[in-house]
């Protein structure tokens, strides 16, 4: 994976040696893993961390393994120490009068303070990988957006790009585990109270039935469509 990783890079960008990259990173293992391939590549990067205080204390304990624990458990020394950016937010008070989903608030806040930072960087990376993008498909189709629906998760919107993005959860998840790179768990995941999570555990299992590679087909497919559209 590292070294695919790093050859998916090097399409979306000419030379990523001279790069400034600023990380959005939950604690996750997606967003832990990518910040291991950067430091890995030697990369010049730094991370930002979102919390929303919807998880109670595990928000605070994210942030706090973010913030001290995170470069520390992947070895980084020597050379330049990423600086790590964090921004708490009120979420549920800007949820209150928003009229949107308490999720679409989180990500419009989180991607109104990403772009504030951005003049300090070249590019802002997030984790976004190819079961996201078959998530994001059916979505995309189930709410009725139309042709554009087909197009997924783009893998760049300047200054947003997304180097994770062809490979499949279950990759990333075995990369962290055969170089032991720590993660935390986000409990929230493995409810049913989102749309995306019911997907992901009821209806991507039975495509899985039909086509065992059903998340590489569709991310392909993506990029076909993609090229024609």
């Amino acid at each position: 994976m590292k070294e695919l990783f790093y050859k998916y890079l090097q399409s979306i960008i000419p030379d990523p040696t001279t790069a400034r990259f600023l990380l959005a990173v939950s604690g996750g293992v997606d967003s832990s893993v990518m910040t291991q391939l950067f430091y890995v590549h030697k990369l010049h990067f730094d991370l930002a961390h979102c919390n929303f205080h919807l998880r109670g204390e595990d928000s605070n304990l994210d942030m706090n393994f973010v913030q001290h624990d995170l470069l520390k458990s992947i070895e980084i020394k020597g050379g330049r120490t990423p600086k790590v950016l964090v921004k708490e937010f009120d979420t549920f008070s800007v949820h209150k009068n928003s009229g949107s989903s308490i999720e679409m608030v989180a990500r419009d806040l989180r991607y109104e303070w990403f772009r504030e930072l951005a003049p300090d960087y070249d590019y802002i990376c997030t984790a976004h990988h190819a079961n996201d993008n078959l998530e994001t498909l059916i979505l995309n189709l189930t709410r009725g957006t139309g042709y554009k629906g087909l197009n997924g998760i783009p893998e760049q919107n300047s200054p947003f790009i997304r180097p994770l993005l062809h490979f499949s959860s279950d990759a990333i998840q075995q990369y962290a585990n055969e170089n032991r790179i720590p993660f935390r768990i986000d409990l929230s995941n493995h409810s049913d109270q989102y749309h995306r999570n019911k997907i992901r555990h009821h209806v991507i299992p039975v495509l899985e039935q039909i086509n065992p590679n059903v998340v590489y087909t569709v991310s392909r497919n993506i990029q076909l469509f993609n090229k024609q559209y």
